[in-house]
């Protein structure tokens, strides 16, 4: 589908310190991270749910996992490709550690 009019921007996104699995599993920390964006972008669509998944190249079953499922069941790759069907800029940065003291 087209992107949506509007802008919606997720350039800082804020974990609670129970959620920060960034440490733990950084893969992980970042496919919730993207999981939450997708499910609040899907969330303006106003198609019935057969055509919305049409349109993004899914299955009615597997939109409504990713609206209403763990994120467990999808990859990075799969969430990055429904992100940008859906409109949205995707980017990955990758800094070095910082100095220790």
């Amino acid at each position: 589908p087209e992107p949506l009019s509007g802008q919606l921007v997720y350039r800082y996104w804020y974990i609670t310190p129970e959620e920060n699995t960034m440490a733990a599993d950084p893969a992980l920390a970042m496919r919730k991270q993207l999981h939450a964006a997708v499910r609040a972008r899907l969330k303006l669509y106003d198609m019935k749910q057969g055509e919305l998944a049409e349109e993004l190249g899914l299955s009615r079953a597997r939109l409504h996992a990713l609206q209403t499922g763990p994120v467990q069941a999808f990859s990075l790759e799969a969430l990055v490709r429904v992100a940008t069907k859906t409109g949205l800029t995707v980017r990955l940065s990758v800094t070095r550690p910082y100095a220790q003291d």
